[in-house]
């Protein structure tokens, strides 16, 4: 097997800008409706702790996503979405493609994917890797 590598660094304090003057749209921008589900189901209480806990997960999810981008080296011709790209769990990163996306992947021979992200001093990282099947 081959490895395809991605990664993206975000600025959470830029996310945090956006996610502050529209929440709604960035969320439903970035996410897809089953990313979405798993933001909503944050248990904590605290506003402070909610909010900033929904800022990272919009972060390191974006920046997962970009890195999902650079792995497959896109090129202008495919037609996508952010929301074509899940990333979903939380300590262990699980990586889903549809559309577009999933086709131009296989194509490529990209069988399996593995995702990890933190944020960490005011940047959110993400590193990914696709297994691609030698020919």
């Amino acid at each position: 097997m081959t490895p395809v590598i991605g990664i993206d660094l975000v600025s959470v304090k830029k996310v945090k800008t956006l996610w502050k003057k529209n929440h709604k749209q960035v969320e439903e921008t970035i996410l897809s409706s089953k990313e979405l589900s798993e933001l909503q189901e944050e248990p904590n209480t605290n506003k402070h702790k909610l909010n900033l806990a929904r800022v990272h997960y919009l972060a390191t999810r974006f920046a997962a996503k970009e890195a999902v981008i650079k792995a497959l080296a896109l090129n202008d011709r495919v037609d996508y979405e952010l929301s074509d790209i899940q990333i979903l769990g939380q300590k262990k990163l699980k990586v889903c493609l549809k559309g577009a996306l999933l086709t131009y992947a296989q194509k490529k021979g990209i069988e399996k994917w593995f995702a990890s992200s933190s944020p960490s001093g005011g940047l959110a990282f993400a590193v990914v890797i696709g297994e691609k099947k030698n020919e």
